[in-house]
């Protein structure tokens, strides 16, 4: 017997290909169009209550932040222009100054002698470590002119 569409017998190799991409439309175009739909809708009630006021309006937002940042601006000009000027700068914290900085010179001077030394310390060690690794050689070598040839055993 005859099948109409033959790709609608099990043992085709196209079986199910029509009902599965000529059918309904697939999960994928539902999950989307309801992911839009979900995001669109609270988008949507956030702006209604409030929470995100002016939502779809972005220019308006900026506004309101730039005016709101000049009024914080106009409230410390008038807490600077109501202080005091200062007078002119106070001799004991310029000696305090001087002696800071003195201070940190010698820190500074104390510390690059510390490296230099031990800097010294390691390259000194380096080079009895390659003294003793040159001596051991040598003797290594004596040890081997020294020693009779014996003939290898052959497997």
């Amino acid at each position: 017997m005859h099948h109409p569409h033959h790709w609608g017998h099990p043992h085709h190799h196209g079986f199910g290909y029509y009902r599965r991409w000529h059918g309904r439309p697939s999960r994928l175009l539902w999950f989307l169009v309801g992911a839009c739909t979900t995001a669109v809708y609270y988008k949507h009630r956030e702006a209604h209550e409030g929470r995100a006021a002016k939502y779809w309006d972005v220019c308006k937002r900026h506004h309101a932040r730039e005016q709101l940042e000049e009024s914080r601006l106009a409230t410390w000009r008038r807490q600077l222009e109501g202080q005091p000027r200062r007078a002119a700068p106070d001799p004991e914290w310029d000696a305090e100054k001087a002696r800071l900085a003195a201070v940190t010179r010698q820190t500074q001077d104390a510390f690059a002698d510390f490296s230099e030394s031990t800097l010294d310390s390691l390259l000194n060690t380096v080079v009895s470590m390659k003294q003793k690794l040159i001596q051991r050689r040598e003797e290594r070598a004596r040890e081997d002119a020294s020693r009779p040839d014996t003939p290898s055993s052959s497997p």
